[in-house]
């Protein structure tokens, strides 16, 4: 009967045990959107600021805990439209390229133009959206391996 009941135990926690799920947006169509539209597909916004100094290109940020993994985003708008997207990934990814595709972009045929431990980062046209910055950052600081955020900024419009 112990052994029985420990089995039983044993199949709801795996049952349990979380799974890693596709994003429930599509992140290329965040691409250019309006705020509303952005805050929409993350929920409403849980900070932010305006961007006001001379010395940056003037705009807003937003910040979002994603749910279902409670994980945080940051966007920053443009005239209006959304030009950067930073996204903490549910699990950290080995590999930078793995990274990049759970979000749904697929960088295999570009070469980086930086590779480091912290970042590996391109810039290139994908699939007709013109990158100025596509990042997969490893934003440990206690040396962690792996990449758990990834960061795409668009030319401005």
């Amino acid at each position: 009967m112990k052994a029985l009941r420990a089995s039983v135990l044993l199949l709801v926690a795996l049952s349990c045990t979380p799974r890693e799920e596709a994003p429930r947006f599509d992140l290329k169509t965040l691409f250019y959107a309006a705020p509303t539209d952005v805050d929409k597909a993350f929920g409403k916004p849980t900070g932010g600021s305006i961007i006001t100094q001379t010395d940056q290109i003037p705009g807003e940020h937003r910040e979002y805990d994603y749910a279902p993994e409670n994980k945080h985003v940051l966007a920053r708008f443009f005239r209006n439209k959304c030009v950067m997207i930073q996204i903490e990934l549910p699990r950290r990814y080995d590999d930078a390229l793995e990274a990049l595709r759970s979000m749904g972009i697929d960088a295999s045929s570009i070469s980086p133009m930086v590779e480091a431990p912290a970042a590996t980062r391109w810039t290139a046209k994908v699939g007709g959206t013109i990158f100025k910055d596509v990042a997969a950052i490893n934003s440990s600081m206690d040396g962690s391996s792996g990449f758990d955020t990834v960061q795409f900024e668009l030319a401005e419009p």
